[in-house]
């Protein structure tokens, strides 16, 4: 009988890892991607930025339509 190997789930995958390893931050892997790290690395919170305000605006304007001044 062959024993398993132990892996961590690293959310995306589960790979054999020391459990002080940080989690994946995206798809693409360091040597995959281009431009600095901070930009990959901050993408995501500023697309969630501009989401939010979207929907904030979209939701006065409704305020504002049901209850005019």
């Amino acid at each position: 009988k062959s024993k398993k190997i132990k892996t961590y789930n690293s959310r995306c995958s589960p790979v054999v890892t020391h459990l002080t390893t940080n989690l994946p931050v995206s798809g693409l892997s360091m040597g995959e991607q281009t431009g600095p790290r901070i930009f990959h690395y901050l993408w995501s919170y500023v697309l969630v930025y501009f989401f939010n305000q979207f929907i904030i605006m979209q939701l006065e304007l409704v305020v504002t339509a049901i209850f005019p001044n």
